[in-house]
């Protein structure tokens, strides 16, 4: 049985959402339609319906992102710019199994065993898997502001971004409320973002304030 469907607050939340609105019907068919956490392991076969471009970090280094979500990413970003004058990059998107385990171990050297354990999925278990996510980082006074080493600094301009996700068909995948971290047994990250390819369900989750785990056994119960 899933964490949604077996969890008191999750039923509750269920019965809210269904006296509010009508649940939007998202295609399950679809490679956007794709759940990956620590419970649901990434599956190679829905990774391959989608494509990959190559595009460079922030760091200039090249990365795999999927195509529809890069193209949407540069409409957020320009946006961005224009009405909050932000600058935004991206950090990470699509890492591969080896690449997920040296950012792991990266992290338990830099800060510690159980702040990787915290942040850091294991290998199979990440977003980043299937290019459909991405890490932003913002750039203050022309420099490129870690989120780990500075959040007094990151988080604030990172949520002033936050409202105009769901235009370009984007999410917060990790949501900072206690009940959140219930369904996606992360913590608060205010600079992961998740492409879904449909402003409708983004809006909805937005407007809702629930996790994409609560949205996905909406549409599978």
């Amino acid at each position: 049985m899933n964490v949604f469907c077996s969890n008191s607050h999750g039923k509750a939340i269920l019965s809210l959402i269904s006296q509010k609105r009508k649940v939007p019907v998202f295609n399950k068919k679809s490679p956007y339609f794709y759940l990956v956490n620590k419970n649901k392991k990434h599956n190679i076969y829905n990774w391959s319906k989608l494509k990959l471009i190559e595009i460079t970090d922030i760091n200039n280094n090249p990365i795999l992102i999927e195509k529809k979500t890069y193209k949407q990413y540069r409409k957020l970003k320009r946006i961005i710019k224009k009405e909050l004058d932000i600058d935004i990059g991206i950090k990470y998107a699509l890492r591969n199994y080896d690449e997920q385990y040296k950012i792991y171990m990266d992290f338990c050297q830099k800060y510690g065993k159980e702040y990787a354990d915290k942040v850091v999925c294991k290998v199979g278990c990440s977003e980043h898997h299937t290019g459909l996510c991405i890490d932003l980082e913002i750039k203050v006074n022309n420099i490129w502001v870690s989120n780990n080493e500075h959040p007094e600094t990151t988080y604030s301009i990172l949520e002033m971004i936050h409202p105009y996700l769901s235009n370009y068909g984007f999410i917060l995948r990790y949501p900072g409320a206690e009940y959140h971290k219930t369904y996606t047994e992360m913590p608060y990250e205010p600079w992961h973002i998740r492409y879904i390819n449909s402003k409708k369900v983004a809006k909805y989750i937005e407007e809702c304030d629930i996790t994409f785990e609560e949205f996905y056994y909406l549409n599978i119960v």
